[in-house]
């Protein structure tokens, strides 16, 4: 079964009009550039702050072994 093309009909035209384009829904806009800033800040000091209790803790529990 070929597909057949036919002949427009009297007074149907193609459409000629594009949609406006869109950007992809896979990312959400973009914040002000002072929250960004404060979210990278946040991000550093929660990593640092997991540092420190991985430090403390490691020390913690030598001390504890070394008293058994």
């Amino acid at each position: 079964m070929a597909a057949r093309l036919e002949a427009p009909r009297a007074g149907v035209r193609p459409v000629t009009v594009t949609a406006p384009a869109r950007r992809a829904g896979l990312a959400w806009p973009r914040l002000p550039a002072a929250a960004e800033l404060a979210t990278i800040g946040a991000g550093y000091a929660a990593y640092s702050l997991v540092r420190l209790a991985i430090h403390a803790g490691r020390h913690a529990a030598f001390g504890h072994a070394a008293l058994l």
